[in-house]
């Protein structure tokens, strides 16, 4: 037996007759995405510093609203990037985008691969509304008129209202400062801690009134956030487990806004005063789980948050001319208790069935007094008391999907889901929700993927309860009894032997009211999408989309809080197309253009019935077009130029601004604000050199 076994190993050994020998070609093979995790680090570094001029052809807030390019005139851009990493593991970087400007964001990276990471970033983001808004107010938390104001009951009797005018910007400037940090303490524990803090001050707009007399005015920002947390996880083959905790705060600096009555007062009072957001602050922890066992996955989750308010109230009014009841409280106590739970289960049971569950629930408890409260109304007089709303909540949800595959490429999903709601102190106390759905997944056809979805929902409510001044006959809608229906197809299509691929898609959903006299009816949801793309080569790719969206609903109403005899209908649609197109590789893989186009427009338009007469509001329009352009040359293996042309034109019309001047409207002091209409256009020109 032994001899035997030699001469077959002989023979399997032995070249055969005819064969040539093998030898492999790693010149045809591509190995640029191959990763080795036991290979030595390479020692890389990269120091490029790029500066430059950007230039705004005219001023408008929209156009700069997240740059800080709102102001006609030319710019500094500068930008730096330095990278190094050691054969150890070990790296550092520090990325630097647009110094100059008021959207500035550097970011500094270090660590060992495997052992330990942190970051330090700060970050800038500017949030510009309106760059000309008019007011006779001056100040920021106690707002003064001129000394010369003469206060009358009409805004057309206000004399020196235009010539006392002074233009401001509304807008935000948030600042925000982050730290953070992750250690490998073994094979198997980790380390997480983060902080962050971002002021953001600036102002926006806001109005104020005495009774029926009212004036559009500046509101003083000024807040200030502050958020720490950190985890420690246990990882092993089959699982983790993370433990973690949390605290947020926020402070507002500013407590209350004062202003000085523009028109006569009455009650001896020429001064109001209101309060502004209150500080607050919470923390919580979290626990985090996940646990593989064979072809079951179960993953759970448990958040515990503890929140709270507790600023000192300000006095009903500062109108000592109106006397009010002592505040049943000095401050809020307020406290709420947020408790949420989350498990998913994951299981392939056959080749061909799996299953998907998944439960959550939340919990919100209140433990805020319940106060009975005397507000002044309009600095005047008292309806009475009124009780504040503290509320408790419970949320509990289950999700159960069967996925079944037919046949080769081809899968069934069957899906069940209901949703619980139970609310205290609220019209509709409880909600109860149920949902099917189907979806059919396809790939049987070469290059081709079709998608078809329906769902099915319906939602109860229990009977309303009367504890605000909330109609009986109008349910909110979130809460009101409502039946649902979604169906939504998707293709893709991958041409054969060709670069060309399809994508479409139509969506619509339909929500009815049934249970509700007064409110919401209906109203509809439609989509569709068109995507085609061409990559003839890796140098070059064109791609162009489209997508339409359309809703529209029915709303009843009433003039004696009965039945309807009034109906409002709103019809919104949205229009998109893009268009882009990339070339790579040009004069001898030096130069690289790409060009962008998209095109939107949007229209809104609403209608009312009342006693056989319809009447439409002026239709909302915004139409937006928007062109960029760029070309990358590398001059040199040290220098590269980069060119950028974008033009942004846009056009809109909103009832509610135009023609709305400071004094159109007898009793509101307005701000002269218009749509905006604008065609901009911004060049840069940067050169980036290689130190």
């Amino acid at each position: 037996m032994l001899r035997l076994l030699i001469i077959v190993l002989s023979l399997s050994m032995a070249p055969i007759a005819g064969a040539r020998d093998y030898a492999p070609n790693y010149d045809n093979i591509n190995n640029q995405r191959w990763r080795c995790r036991l290979c030595p680090f390479e020692s890389t570094t990269t120091r490029e510093v790029s500066t430059g001029i950007i230039n705004v052809t005219d001023s408008e807030a929209r156009f700069g609203r997240d740059t800080g390019l709102e102001d006609e005139g030319s710019e500094l851009s500068l930008d730096g990037k330095f990278v190094s990493r050691q054969a150890s593991g070990s790296y550092w970087s520090i990325v630097a985008r647009q110094l100059a400007l008021d959207a500035r964001q550097i970011d500094i990276q270090a660590g060992k691969s495997g052992r330990y990471d942190w970051t330090i970033s700060w970050r800038e983001i500017p949030r510009n509304t309106w760059t000309h808004a008019d007011t006779p107010y001056q100040g920021r938390t106690e707002l003064t008129l001129p000394t010369n104001w003469i206060a009358a009951f009409s805004t057309s009797e206000l004399d020196v209202l235009n010539e006392s005018l002074q233009t401001l910007s509304f807008g935000t400037h948030r600042k925000r400062a982050h730290i953070g940090g992750k250690v490998n303490l073994s094979s198997h524990w980790v380390i997480n801690a983060a902080a962050t803090r971002e002021t953001r001050e600036g102002n926006k707009e806001s109005s104020s009134d005495f009774f029926n007399l009212a004036a559009a005015m500046p509101m003083p920002i000024d807040y200030e956030t502050d958020d720490l947390k950190a985890n420690v996880v246990y990882q092993a083959k089959q699982g983790l487990i993370s433990l973690g905790v949390n605290r947020s705060t926020f402070s507002n600096h500013d407590r209350s806004l004062i202003w000085q009555n523009a028109y006569p007062s009455f009650n001896g009072e020429t001064r109001g005063r209101k309060g502004l957001a209150p500080s607050n602050e919470a923390s919580g922890w979290s626990l985090d789980t996940q646990y593989r066992w064979g072809n079951t996955t179960i993953s759970a989750s448990h958040r515990d948050t503890e929140m709270t308010q507790n600023d000192a109230f300000l006095p009903y009014t500062i109108n000592t001319q109106i006397t009010t009841d002592t505040l049943p409280a000095l401050r809020l106590h307020g406290k709420v208790d947020s408790r949420q739970n989350k498990l998913s289960i994951s299981s392939r049971i056959t080749r061909r069935f799996s299953i998907d569950l998944r439960i959550r629930s939340h919990e919100r408890v209140s433990g805020t007094p319940i106060l009975a409260l005397a507000p002044i109304v309009g600095d005047a007089f008292s309806l009475g008391d009124k009780t504040s709303r503290a509320y408790s909540f419970e949320h509990n949800k289950q999700q159960f999907q069967l996925h079944y595959r037919l046949f080769s490429g081809t899968r069934l999903t069957l899906g069940y889901e209901q949703d619980e709601r139970e609310r205290t102190r609220s019209e509709i106390e409880e909600n109860e929700e149920d949902r099917l759905s189907v979806k059919l997944v396809s790939n049987t056809y070469k290059g081709l993927r079709l998608a078809l979805t329906y769902e099915d929902a319906d939602r109860n409510a229990s009977d309303f309860q009367a504890i605000t001044n909330n109609n009986p006959l109008t349910v909110r809608y979130h809460q009101a009894t409502r039946n649902q229906t979604r169906w939504r197809a998707n293709v893709d299509y991958q041409v054969p032997n060709t670069p060309v691929s399809v994508s479409g898609y139509t969506e619509q959903r339909d929500n009815d009211y049934p249970n509700s006299a007064l409110g919401l009816q209906q109203d509809e949801d439609s989509s569709w999408g068109l995507d085609i793309s061409y990559q003839p080569s890796d140098t070059l790719s064109i791609s162009a989309s489209h997508q339409d969206q359309t809703l529209n609903s029915v709303t009843f109403g009433s003039n004696s809080f009965s039945v309807r005899d009034w109906t409002s209908s709103t019809l919104d649609q949205v229009r998109t197309t893009t268009f882009d197109i990339e070339k790579t590789g040009l004069l001898g893989s030096r130069l690289d253009l790409t060009l962008s186009y998209i095109y939107s427009d949007g229209a809104g338009q609403y209608d009312t019935e009342f006693l056989n007469q319809s009447s439409r509001f002026p239709s909302l329009i915004s139409e937006h077009r928007g062109i960029n352009f760029t070309a990358l040359y590398r001059a040199s293996e040290k220098l590269s130029v980069k060119l950028r042309y974008y033009n942004e034109d846009y056009r809109s019309a909103d009832w509610a601004l135009d023609g709305v001047t400071n004094d159109t409207i007898r009793n509101v002091i307005g701000m002269n604000l218009v749509s905006p209409n604008y065609d901009i256009s911004l060049t840069n020109i940067s050169f980036t050199y290689a130190l």
